[in-house]
């Protein structure tokens, strides 16, 4: 079973056209990604490690359909005040997954010179 830090039950996607596994993170799209390098923007740096955090927004513009669907954390200061105040949070809450292998990404060569492309031309 899955455990997130954040959320006490696993949410369904708020208007995915398919079923979508929910994320193991979160992203903010708040006004305070401005002031921390747009650390919010969650689950797209997990999609794409390399990619610099000034390109993180353009990256969720170009990638809007997969991105949106998503649940997201609505205020920073709320999870804060619930990372405070609820006894099952803690820094010891993390995602329990079941195999102890890394997951890769199969991203083909055309895959990522495409998404180059893209980068570049910002």
């Amino acid at each position: 079973m899955r455990q997130y830090v954040f959320e006490q039950h696993t949410p369904a996607p708020q208007s995915a056209p398919s079923a979508i596994a929910a994320p193991e993170t979160y992203s903010y799209y708040g006004t305070l990604n401005f002031f921390t390098y747009n650390v919010g923007l969650h689950n797209e740096h997990h999609d794409f490690p390399a990619i610099p955090w000034t390109r993180l927004p353009k990256l969720r513009e170009i990638a809007k359909e997969f991105y949106e669907p998503l649940p997201t954390h609505k205020s920073w200061s709320y999870v804060i005040f619930q990372f405070i105040t609820d006894p099952n949070v803690s820094l010891w809450s993390r995602v329990k997954r079941d195999q102890r292998r890394k997951v890769e990404a199969q991203w083909t060569e055309g895959e990522l010179e495409g998404m180059a492309e893209v980068i570049k031309k910002d």
